[in-house]
């Protein structure tokens, strides 16, 4: 094949994929991970992504580390390491060109990512290409997050992030909270209002039944940091737990800087045994830790989401949540209670949650999973999101959920 041929061969390939990706929606999803098993976003993101696949989108993930999982689902899966010596920012020239490359024929460049040179990368990218630009802040910029890492969130805010926010075509929030906290920064543009999605368990049989326990179980499950509340949750149990001797406080999670070492002094300082420290647990695995307890309880001092509420109801699971998270529903929808983060309020509650009758938590935590799959499967959450997309490429009008005051 002569020179001449060959480029118009390659050039008729292009168009034709450019053909085909006018016929479907096509992001570019972006994400950094400094923790493979320590955050939400490894379970939120990519089943986002298989999502919209499975609606017939086309989606690329970027991220500079992957679970081996993601690699069996329907989106494309890019990863591509940082440079040694600069993981925690980021920097990688590799992951800079694949972004500019891939991101040609590409509708919608949305980035998860607030505190790498990735966000950095993903506008470029997004400009470079004329893609919409999409940017999830995900809790990141409430004033309790911002507050850590400060020096380094400073950085990149006055560097490049704040300019970044200013050019973005639309912003997705998962909380009524999360969308007062954009406006109160400035941020004009439109938000989208779309909650994360959650995958809910099926229960066949009776193996995934609650397992037989000489005590009933109140848990926790997440990260062991200080912004969880654990230690007002710890606090709290040592005033209720003689009132409760069936039951036991089982704290389960990966530790974040020695925290959980401080929790255990806590616990012993204050006299008690009927506290539980265990290692966390993934995937599927996390489904039964909820089905073995009995009341499911999330002390956050501040949550943008707090998916494992969601997940709890999934798994049929009353719910006692802070007004720091974004679950004030619970009580309207007559599975769970939404209190103050402080410790005598989260004492009350505990106690008339474990006090109520094990008929009584089965109902309420009905009434939860019917909740959950009514507004927060993945593929309600899909359908929102990629009407976004399609509403910014001009495929369709603007979602009710898209806040433009």
């Amino acid at each position: 094949m002569n020179g001449s041929a060959q480029t118009s061969k390659t050039e008729s390939l292009e168009a034709a994929s450019a053909r085909t990706q006018e016929r479907v929606t096509s992001s570019l999803q972006i994400l950094n991970f400094r923790n493979l098993y320590g955050s939400g976003l490894t379970e939120s993101v990519p089943a986002l992504c298989n999502g919209l696949a499975g609606l017939g989108a086309l989606v690329r993930l970027f991220v500079n580390r992957a679970r081996p999982e993601w690699r069996q689902q329907q989106f494309e899966l890019h990863e591509v390491p940082a440079q040694r010596y600069f993981e925690y920012l980021g920097f990688s020239e590799t992951y800079r060109r694949c972004l500019y490359q891939n991101a040609a024929n590409i509708d919608i460049v949305h980035c998860h990512d607030m505190w790498t040179i990735h966000a950095l990368y993903a506008a470029r990218a997004a400009r470079r290409n004329r893609c919409k630009f999409v940017v999830s802040p995900r809790g990141t910029l409430f004033p309790s997050a911002f507050r850590r890492a400060h020096w380094h969130k400073q950085l990149l805010w006055h560097g490049f992030q704040r300019a970044n926010l200013a050019k973005v075509d639309c912003l997705h929030v998962t909380s009524e909270a999360e969308y007062e906290v954009v406006r109160s920064l400035g941020c004009k543009q439109p938000v989208a209002v779309i909650p994360n999605g959650v995958t809910v368990p099926q229960f066949t049989s009776k193996v995934h039944e609650r397992q037989q326990h000489s005590h009933k179980v109140l848990l926790y499950f997440g990260r062991i940091h200080p912004i969880k509340g654990l230690d007002n949750l710890v606090r709290a149990w040592k005033l209720v737990h003689h009132a409760l001797p069936e039951w036991k406080l089982r704290i389960v999670g990966l530790d974040e800087g020695g925290y959980t070492l401080q929790l255990k002094k806590l616990v012993a300082a204050l006299g008690m045994s009927a506290v539980s420290f265990d290692d966390p647990v993934f995937g599927d695995e996390r489904f039964q830790l909820y089905r073995e307890a009995n009341v499911y309880v999330l002390p956050s001092r501040s949550e943008n989401f707090g998916i494992t509420v969601a997940e709890a109801l999934g798994c049929e699971r009353p719910v006692i949540a802070s007004q720091g998270t974004p679950w004030a529903d619970l009580v309207s929808r007559g599975c769970g209670w939404w209190v103050n983060a402080n410790t005598t309020a989260l004492a009350d509650s505990i106690l008339l949650a474990c006090s109520q009758s094990d008929q009584t938590l089965r109902q309420m935590g009905q009434l939860g999973r019917k909740w959950i799959e009514e507004c927060f499967q993945w593929e309600v959450v899909a359908k929102q999101t990629l009407h976004v997309y399609e509403w910014l490429t001009g495929k369709a009008d603007r979602p009710p959920f898209v806040r433009a005051d």
